[in-house]
């Protein structure tokens, strides 16, 4: 189980990384930053309060999907481990779901990231953002 932990806090600890990186290419001053990692801060909070459901039933197909959503997964499916482990499968397709997920956060804030830190000064829209993904 502390195996499971462990992992599950990498995947986490990187998917988190990557958002608040992709953030602080976002934003050009501290205010800016703190307005936006509250939404960030409130999926954690959802994941604590999601995970409440799966205690009652760490089988059920809720239990499952949310546990597979890899915002949510590294509390849930900890839930779900330690009141009734799952079964392998669905630990390694949650794990697997969690890298992938990670890599294309990566990609995302790289690219991101370096038309980002050439509009110093100025605030980056969610439509402009979407037009350097695909230019870069």
């Amino acid at each position: 189980m502390l195996v499971y932990a462990f992992l599950y806090f990498i995947i986490g600890f990187f998917l988190y990384a990557t958002i608040f990186a992709l953030i602080g290419a976002m934003v050009t001053t501290e205010k800016e930053a703190g307005q936006i990692t509250i939404p960030l801060s409130m999926l954690l909070a959802i994941a604590i309060y999601l995970a409440f459901p799966v205690i009652r039933g760490p089988n059920s197909a809720y239990a499952f999907w949310v546990s597979m959503i890899p915002f949510f997964s590294p509390v849930t499916m900890l839930v779900r481990i330690v009141t009734e482990t799952p079964p392998f499968w669905q630990i390694a397709l949650s794990l697997l779901i969690g890298v992938a997920t990670i890599a294309l956060m990566v990609w995302l804030t790289a690219r991101i990231y370096r038309v980002g830190m050439l509009m110093y000064g100025k605030r980056a829209s969610i439509p402009e953002m979407l037009r350097w993904v695909r230019q870069s």
